[in-house]
């Protein structure tokens, strides 16, 4: 012990002390924190009794309180790297996370060795979304401490918010290795679905629920993975357990609200939403879900404006620019002067929403259509801009801008008001010419076929399909060509097969694809660009429609789209039920050959 007071010798405070510590490890906190009290006051340089007096506040709900008697121990040693892992705790039960992170550098940087100091450190990265430097302290935990089940757990989770998803399933394995509670089965589950592995996420969901019923976050991750398998109903009733047991969950209400509005029950999506952005107004996920929703159920009032929320998304928030020129919101006049419309999301949201450009060159603006490099041939065809650019190019003076998707808010477009003036895009004649005189006389109707979309879309495996199966369903008397650039080599095989003609080497552009896609008389689709690309030419197009994560622009149950006049659309009743779908459209296909 330190000198003592005058009137305390050592071996008074160093009893009243451990007898302090027994009080506290037998759970009878107010006495041990008034010998704690007594031995800090009469010692004052000693620092466990404030470091100790500060655990008994983190133990009780009181980190304002912890936070003082550590930086009293602090202020007794300040080269105690644990004392500052103590003070991080508590600001972090302060969510003050700044100061908390701060607190951890000082801890690791004073004592390298505290594995605790870095796991909490990592854990604050997380939390701020750092998920790099979260990863990379996780792993200096774990250097030191190898066995720690719970570090390599939450390892897991910094590397899923990396996309590392076969490193988090690594990582996740090991700590149930470790340690196989329900909780590690349930953190595998959930690595496991990343992977797309629902059949095996599933098992282990259940085994963690067998083992542990009344854990609320393993029902949610057990709806979410039925949910995966197209199992909506059960998925639908999971959320609801997860509900009963955590009424107050805003993950549960949000994922209770994916599978009503697979479901199509969109007014109890929109409601079921409603209550997670309540209970958690911060979460990213909840009000752009609600805007689908909402314009799915043909609400399109209330729709734009919910629609803004993307803006919040990851996806679309590594994309913002900052702009020396205010947006256009509908309300400024755009006569005499120069609009820059800029595409925002993937090809075929620029190839629907690009009408709008021409709408805004009648209210007497200069427009400047800025594209994906891909479009900009097309684009050039497309009535309204005076000038089109690709992206990454050096912009014009101009005085508003608008992102693309934003223009129907703008325009206060309604169901009944939807400009479809089709065509609005045109093949180039030349280009054109050219393929039909390669394609040669027509020995039968020509159908072109897009069966697969971007891979990397978040509802790709959904929307899109193997040729194989398309193709077993096509009927005989027509002649097939893909409108596909890529090829999967999965496809190859199917595509040999059914004698379908495929250019994809020389679609070097879509005002390439356009041209092909001129020369055919009907356009068999799944809900990606190519659908779109068809529906702007005013091309007869059949677009093949998953039941689950169907775009919310192709409204619900309806066999036609306002948007795009001479299309048909073809919906799944049933997830992952393509064969009834294209059973319809041979028998549609059928007529005419």
């Amino acid at each position: 012990m330190p000198p003592n007071h005058p009137s305390v010798p050592p071996s008074v405070g160093e009893a009243k002390f451990n007898e302090a510590v027994a009080l506290h490890r037998a759970g009878r906190l107010d006495e041990a924190a008034v010998l704690y009290h007594y031995v800090a006051k009469h010692f004052p340089s000693q620092p466990d009794p404030w470091r100790l007096l500060g655990l008994i506040g983190l133990q009780t709900g009181d980190a304002k309180v912890a936070l003082d008697h550590f930086d009293k121990a602090i202020k007794a040693d300040p080269a105690d790297g644990r004392l500052r892992y103590d003070r991080g705790r508590a600001l972090k039960a302060q969510n003050r996370l700044e100061a908390a992170l701060a607190a951890y550098d000082k801890a690791v940087l004073l004592t390298p060795s505290l594995a605790e100091a870095w796991a909490e450190r990592g854990a604050v990265l997380l939390t701020l979304g750092q998920p790099e430097g979260a990863e990379a302290s996780y792993a200096r935990a774990l250097a030191l401490a190898p066995e720690w089940a719970e570090a390599w757990s939450n390892r897991a989770a910094a590397l899923r918010r990396l996309d590392r998803f076969e490193d988090a399933l690594a990582a996740q394995e090991r700590a149930l290795a470790l340690n196989p509670t329900p909780e590690a089965r349930h953190n595998r589950s959930i690595a496991l679905l990343d992977l797309d592995r629902a059949q095996e996420a599933l098992a282990d969901a259940q085994a963690a629920l067998s083992a542990r019923p009344d854990f609320a976050d393993a029902w949610i991750n057990h709806g979410a993975t039925l949910r995966r398998l197209g199992r909506l109903p059960e998925a639908l009733a999971s959320q609801d357990r997860a509900l009963a047991l955590a009424p107050r969950s805003d993950e549960a209400h949000y994922n209770r609200a994916l599978a009503l509005q697979d479901l199509k029950r969109l007014d109890e999506s929109v409601a079921a939403l409603d209550q997670a952005i309540f209970l958690n107004p911060a979460a990213i996920d909840p009000p752009m879900t609600r805007a689908v929703s909402l314009l799915m159920n043909g609400d399109f009032a209330q729709g734009w404006p919910a629609y803004e929320a993307r803006w919040k998304r990851p996806g679309l928030r590594r994309i913002v620019r900052r702009w020396a020129r205010p947006q256009w919101t509908g309300a400024q006049s755009l006569e005499g002067r120069t609009l820059l419309v800029h595409a925002e999301q993937g090809l075929g949201d620029t190839i629907h929403f690009c009408r709008y450009a021409a709408l805004a060159a009648r209210r007497g603006a200069r427009v400047i259509l800025e594209v994906q490099p891909p479009l900009v041939g097309l684009m050039r065809t497309l009535e309204g801009p005076a000038q089109v650019i690709a992206r990454g190019d050096p912009l014009p003076a101009f005085d508003l801008q608008a992102p693309l998707l934003s223009l129907p808010l703008a325009f206060g477009t309604a169901p009944e008001t939807i400009p479809a003036d089709i065509p609005y895009l045109q093949a180039d004649p030349a280009k054109s010419a050219d393929w039909a005189q390669r394609l040669g006389p027509e020995a039968g109707p020509r159908v072109g076929l897009v069966w697969r979309g971007n891979p990397d879309q978040e509802n790709d495996r959904n929307r899109s399909l193997p040729l194989a199966v398309m193709a077993a369903h096509l009927p005989q008397g027509l002649d097939y060509v893909s409108l596909q650039q890529d090829l999967a080599d999965a496809d190859r095989p199917a595509l040999h097969a059914a004698g379908i003609r495929h250019f994809g080497a020389d679609l070097l552009d879509f005002a390439d694809t356009a041209a092909l896609t001129q020369q055919m008389d009907v356009v068999v689709s799944v809900c990606t660009a190519g659908a779109h690309l068809a529906g702007a030419l005013g091309k007869d197009v059949r677009i093949l429609l998953a039941n689950q994560g169907v775009c919310w622009r192709w409204l619900t149950e309806r066999r036609d789209s306002p948007w795009y006049p001479t299309a048909t659309l073809y919906r799944q009743d049933v997830s992952n039920d393509w064969a009834s779908v294209l059973n319809t459209l041979a028998r549609d296909l059928a007529q005419i050959s």
